[in-house]
């Protein structure tokens, strides 16, 4: 079948003269083979003497040879008149004759000024009209489809094909887009992600606006919100409003980096850390040290903190304390303990994003409130994590950006050098629509110990900036030098990207901590996302994605 272009969903006919354009690019696009392409409705636009003229091609058809044929449909009845063969449109009437002579020329013009100089015919298709060769001298009858011929429209083009070599792949694909009218534009990344980041923050204002404003006696808040909803936004919004008003803040997360991040941009009078990170300043001010290396030695720090906060209170007016899905229930009781009893506590948490096998907390007394919107993720990902299902409720797209689906390359599981290729082909496409490489993220499916592209230390010619598995002295991971980051998906939750290549994709099953691992990696791209995925995920994916169809 030859392709049409743009997609014939696309075109929803009114006229009796579009029903006959409909039908004949039906007509074309299951009769010609493939190789051909049938476009229709393409807009022309000529200057002549500083005047525009805009016109429209009804049907032209590019064949494998280069050729270009170029078919206007004439519905209904056709009028002689002194000057020629007419149309009649209202009050209007067009000479047929000169319409045809001056689309061709216009055409022709148009591929010679593009430097593209394929063979241009022109064919008058009449599909309710018979055709007499004394009818005009103005339209040759071998350039005339009348309905006697219509109905084998498709096998005169490929009559006038027969005997031509076929043109090389790159010549048809210059001339294909010189018929869709294509430029070539160079995206300016950081100028599209500045903007974008700029609508985000406006659209996903919600919960910042109103949740602060919500009293409950308990002065306990648990807020779920779906990845992109604006709980970080919110978190930065309660820290600002505390210290404009003296208030003592602390924000406490699982996740390091997100922690980094918070801390860049919260208020300086605001306390962020991580649990750890407290736990550790809690020992140091005993005069003790803490040994990264031991094994087990997290553990110990967080059962030194618990004994610390069983006995006293902090003294916090102000407690958040984010990502909570991955915390053990006793550890948001400490956290809340370091309110001063009266101080508000703020829980944030999105449960589609728990990778840890822990308990779900409580917080009876707790005000919920929950969200299932997005505005984050480019709308095209929300629709693919809706359509595969990874939520129990559908997320709501709210994004600005609406996005493509992501590109999929598949590898031979098992296969280690197949999935560094496909990751390297990944991370080329992102350069290639734009991306600079601290931009981009790589984003693992495994954990630290189980990721192959750890014992890597370049990926498509970028040195690697990876985790090397120690700790310096302040329990921050050290990471080697390099200029595309390497992350896994459990380090990288509660951060984004603007293109995020998730590979290492691997699963034999749709369980729920498949769905969840799937979820948290697909919504950390910004913009551009690409997946790298093993056979037989690639399989359960699209069997997914086929049975949601139906």
């Amino acid at each position: 079948m030859a392709r049409i272009c743009p997609p014939l969903a696309h075109f929803q006919p009114v006229t009796a003269g579009e029903y006959a354009e409909h039908e004949c690019i039906q007509q074309l696009g299951s009769a010609l083979p493939d190789g051909f392409v049938v476009f229709h409705h393409l807009h022309a636009h000529s200057v002549h003497a500083e005047r525009d003229f805009f016109g429209e091609y009804d049907v032209v058809v590019l064949t494998p040879s280069g050729r270009v044929v170029s078919l206007e449909i004439k519905a209904g009845e056709l009028e002689l008149s002194g000057d020629g063969v007419v149309k009649r449109y209202g009050a209007q009437q067009k000479d047929v004759g000169k319409q045809l002579a001056r689309q061709h020329a216009a055409l022709v013009a148009s591929l010679r000024r593009a430097q593209l100089h394929p063979t241009v015919n022109h064919l008058l298709v009449l599909p309710h009209h018979r055709w007499n060769a004394a009818d005009s001298l103005s339209i040759p009858a071998e350039r005339v489809i009348d309905c006697d011929a219509y109905p084998e429209l498709h096998r005169r083009i490929l009559r006038d094909e027969f005997g031509r070599p076929r043109l090389i792949p790159e010549s048809l694909v210059e001339i294909e887009q010189h018929l869709m009218g294509h430029f070539r534009l160079v995206p300016d990344v950081d100028r599209i992600a500045t903007a974008n980041a700029e609508i985000r923050q406006h659209m996903a204002s919600g919960l910042a606006t109103w949740v602060p404003r919500i009293e409950v006696p308990s002065r306990a808040y648990v807020i779920e919100g779906a990845a992109g909803s604006g709980k970080t936004q919110l978190a930065l919004t309660l820290l600002r409003d505390a210290a404009s008003r003296k208030k003592r803040a602390l924000y406490v997360c699982f996740n390091r980096t997100l922690a980094d991040h918070v801390g860049r941009i919260a208020p300086a009078s605001c306390h962020v850390d991580t649990l750890h990170g407290l736990a550790r300043d809690l020992i140091e001010r005993s005069r003790e040290t803490v040994d990264f290396q031991q094994e087990g030695v997290f553990d110990w720090m967080i059962q030194r903190l618990a004994a610390h906060y069983d006995t006293q209170r902090g003294h916090y007016d102000l407690v958040i304390l984010d990502e909570a899905q991955d915390c053990k229930p006793e550890w948001v009781d400490i956290v809340d303990a370091m309110g001063h009893g009266e101080h508000q506590f703020y829980v944030l948490h999105d449960e589609q994003q728990r990778l840890y096998a822990h308990e779900r907390f409580g917080l009876e007394d707790a005000v919920q409130i929950r969200t299932r919107e997005n505005f984050r993720s480019p709308r095209a990902i929300v629709n693919l994590i809706n359509l595969l299902q990874l939520t129990p409720e559908p997320i709501e797209a709210r994004g600005p950006v609406a996005g493509t689906a992501p590109g999929v390359e598949a590898y031979a599981t098992g296969n280690d050098q197949a999935l560094t290729k496909a990751t390297e082909s990944a991370v080329r496409r992102c350069i290639e629509a734009g991306y600079r490489s601290d931009q981009i993220v790589v984003l693992s499916w495994h954990g630290q110990n189980k990721s192959l592209l750890r014992e890597l230390g370049e990926l498509a010619g970028l040195r690697l900036n990876k985790t090397t598995g120690e700790f310096d002295a302040q329990g921050n991971a050290k990471r080697t030098p390099g200029e595309l980051e390497l992350e896994t998906v459990f380090r990288f939750k509660g951060r984004s990207a603007e293109a995020v290549v998730f590979t290492e994709i691997d699963f034999d099953a749709f369980d729920p901590a498949t769905c969840r691992r799937l979820y948290v990696g697909l919504t950390r791209a910004r913009t551009h996302l690409e997946l790298v995925t093993s056979n037989r995920a690639t399989h359960l994916i699209t069997a997914r994605i086929q049975g949601s169809d139906r």
